[in-house]
Parts: structure tokens; sequence; C-alpha cells
């Protein structure tokens, strides 16, 4: 079984690339294309910006996140460790090579630390908005004993 990484409406921001044009810019996928080589399955992807189209393998690719996700993260990320400010997380994406990146450079983390650590941040955060969604989805009741509202 083969796993279809990006589709075409896709968000997706470009990373991996240093010292490209394109680094960090956002567009939408608006065609892929699979082949196979040595035996793996490649996928690139035609990605429509404002300024042009690329093409890009998958994986210098990855889902953009919302604005106001990365704004929750960023106020995570004050929460989780203390010593941080707004202006020290002004810089820091929500996808997890920028939260390792991040932690690498500001502890001084080896990769393999900063990786596990921005993997269990990213997890519990996207365990948080799954309860609050379920929460979301739990229809509204009048109690006939109480007169509270609460979620079914």
């Amino acid at each position: 079984m083969r796993m279809i990484l990006l589709q075409k409406g896709d968000e997706v921001r470009v990373g991996g690339l240093l010292g490209s044009e394109w680094l960090g810019a956002r567009g939408i996928v608006v065609k892929t294309v699979e082949h196979e080589h040595e035996g793996e399955t490649i996928q690139e992807c035609a990605v429509e910006f404002p300024r042009g189209r690329c093409w890009f393998q998958s994986k210098y690719l990855a889902r953009s996140i919302p604005d106001r996700f990365t704004k929750f993260v960023r106020a995570e990320a004050i929460e989780r460790w203390k010593d941080l400010t707004p202006g020290d997380v002004g810089g820091l994406l929500s996808d997890c090579d920028s939260v390792t990146v991040f932690l690498q450079t500001r502890y001084g983390f080896n990769f393999s630390r900063a990786k596990s650590e921005a993997i269990e941040f990213l997890r519990c955060l996207r365990e948080r908005i799954a309860l609050s969604r379920e929460i979301e989805r739990q229809p509204i009741v009048k109690s006939s004993v109480s007169g509270r509202i609460a979620a079914a």
C-alpha cells in the first residue's frame, strides 16, 4: 500500500531546500505526479505561488498550517518553555522542522533531542485540539433538573 502525501488543492510551504529562493514560500498544489525510482515511489508536485509555478518533490513540501494555528503554537511554546517571550518565538512556525531548528538554536539541543521534543510538543497540541473539537461537536442540552446548559 502506498501513501499519497499531498493532493491537488493542499496548501503547502517549501522547506528543506537551504539557499533556495523558494524556501518558506507558501502555495497551492495544482498537480501531482508519481514515479518509481530505485523501488521507491517519488511524488512530485506543481505548486502555484503568487509569483509563479514550480515543481518540487513532496519531501520538500509540508502542508501549510493556518496562521491562527501558528499563533497558537507560539503561545503554547511560551507556556511550555517558561523562559521564552513573544519576541523569542516570533519566527517560530508550526511544523516539526521549524520547532526542531528553534530548539536546537535556542537551547543547544542536539538534533535527536530537539526532534523528539518537537514531536512531543506538537503531539500534545494535536491531542488538545482534537479534544476541543470533540467537545465542540457534542450537542448542548438544558438539564431538566438544574436548568443549567451542559454538553451531552
